[in-house]
């Protein structure tokens, strides 16, 4: 069989929309994917109008759009062909942490590659993540899905896009679909009200990773998400949470290849840990769990079905009650010192030479996270408690502050994060924006409303249990908010 120039070698799908086929350009001499749309097809524009902005986008973690073409009155798309396994090909066999991180990442880097086009993808499915023989992670079906099939959840294709994130991670912990079954990949199960988080499928799944995966999939407003995991803001908060994971992965990784470590996962390791790193220092801020709840953040809010949510047949616009985030910046900080806070609310500055440079208030500001502003050590909880230890930051100018992104040392401590438009001398002078308790080592606190205010301080109301005594500390911060 043929169309136009091209021979149509094997078929792959046939669905409703029409059919895609391996084949060969007999004119240039090579592979491609061929997606035929029937003629009748009343999406026939809107599919062709979104294939030429999928071709817009030249990026190695997107597999590409060669062309759009009409062939005797036939709607030809035609892809490059890869080489490659899809994800459920590699779900065939257990996937370490490291690995599952790898290919969340890759499809993550792939959605931003996206997004600096214009474009989104809208409906990653696991058929949609492929990897190929050398481990490079690409997405393919970018805007064309989308048209042909609506999102593959409510709220919008951003949102789709940060859930589809999750879903891959989810995938690749426990080999099972938030939205499934799909693909051959069975359904999350519902447990209670809520979808089951992967540390609750599998055993050995770190809090972090099983925060990640929960508040990518919360970003949808049609599938309820577990408690206490408010969505991501924005795609660079989850690649930021990724890279942090990818380190911690690898940290906590076995010196010596476990059974569950794969091939893949040594393969993707060396490739992307590198483009991790990167990401996470340019990526607005670290995040992870968010202190206010997604009606205060006016956020995307799930919705009420606990039932997987089924794509229309045909595509859906943006539902209206999903509020857009305004565009954020990061602040930058002009300084930062100690303070303690005694009984009687007044405060007492560090003095000056009490601090190395790995472990004063400097350290809290740059970008490395092995260096970091810490507190003394206490020997007891109540001494702890009564010390009213607290980080002082000066942004240099008054700005309104939406988020606070902090990087704890220790498994939780309580905080307590406070504004003052002037530089403090008693606990009067500071005006109480949030308060934590058990505040994991990445924690994101996304305030209400905006707040003008110039300087902030982090209290430590409680801190964890060291070797040595009572203390925490912070290594790094990102203070976010609109353009002034």
């Amino acid at each position: 069989m043929r169309v136009g120039r091209f021979r149509l070698d094997d078929l792959i799908t046939k669905d409703a929309a029409g059919s895609v086929w391996r084949a060969t350009d007999e004119r240039l001499c090579r592979r491609v994917t061929l997606r035929v749309v029937l003629p009748h097809d009343p999406r026939r524009d809107e599919i062709r109008q979104a294939a030429c902005r999928a071709a817009r986008v030249d990026n190695s973690h997107v597999a590409r759009v060669l062309d759009v073409l009409d062939v005797d009155g036939t709607l030809v798309i035609v892809s490059e062909w890869l080489d490659a396994r899809t994800l459920p090909d590699i779900l065939s066999q257990p996937l370490s942490p490291a690995a599952a991180v790898d290919i969340a990442m890759g499809v993550a880097q792939a959605v931003g590659a996206l997004a600096g086009s214009g474009v989104h993808h809208g409906r990653i499915t696991p058929s949609t993540v492929l990897v190929t023989s050398s481990g490079m992670v690409k997405l393919r079906g970018h805007a064309i899905g989308e048209a042909l099939w609506g999102p593959e959840v409510g709220g919008g294709a951003p949102a789709a896009d940060i859930f589809g994130i999750g879903s891959v991670l989810m995938a690749c912990l426990t080999g099972r679909w938030p939205t499934g079954p799909r693909d051959d990949l069975p359904a999350v199960p519902v447990i209670g009200w809520d979808l089951a988080s992967p540390g609750r499928l599998v055993a050995d799944v770190s809090p972090f990773l099983d925060q990640i995966v929960m508040r990518c999939l919360a970003t949808a407003t049609c599938v309820r998400g577990r408690s206490g995991a408010p969505p991501y803001p924005d795609l660079n908060a989850v690649i930021s949470a990724l890279a942090l994971a990818r380190h911690e992965v690898a940290i906590n990784a076995p010196a010596i290849d476990s059974p569950r470590r794969s091939r893949l996962a040594r393969r993707l390791g060396g490739a992307l840990i590198a483009a991790a790193s990167v990401s996470a220092i340019a990526a607005v801020g670290l995040a992870l769990v968010l202190a206010s709840s997604p009606e205060d953040t006016g956020s995307v809010r799930s919705g009420d079905s606990s039932a997987a949510w089924k794509p229309p047949p045909t595509p859906i616009a943006m539902e209206p009650e999903v509020l857009r985030l305004p565009p954020e910046i990061r602040f930058p900080v002009k300084r930062a010192w100690s303070i303690s806070v005694d009984r009687t609310g007044q405060i007492a500055r560090s003095k000056p030479g009490t601090d190395s440079p790995t472990s004063g208030p400097g350290a809290a500001l740059d970008e490395d996270t092995s260096s970091a502003w810490q507190t003394a050590v206490f020997k007891s909880h109540k001494s702890a408690q009564a010390s009213g230890t607290a980080l002082v930051i000066d942004l240099g100018a008054e700005h309104h502050v939406r988020a606070l992104d902090v990087s704890l040392l220790g498994p939780a401590s309580d905080i307590r994060i406070a504004s003052s438009v002037r530089p403090p001398r008693s606990s009067s002078d500071l005006e109480t924006l949030a308060e934590l308790a058990g505040a994991p080592p990445l924690t994101s606190v996304r305030l209400p409303r905006p707040v003008r205010t110039r300087y902030l301080a982090i209290q430590f109301n409680r801190m964890p249990m060291t070797t040595n005594g009572y203390r925490s500390g912070i290594s790094h911060l990102a203070i976010r908010g609109p353009a002034d």
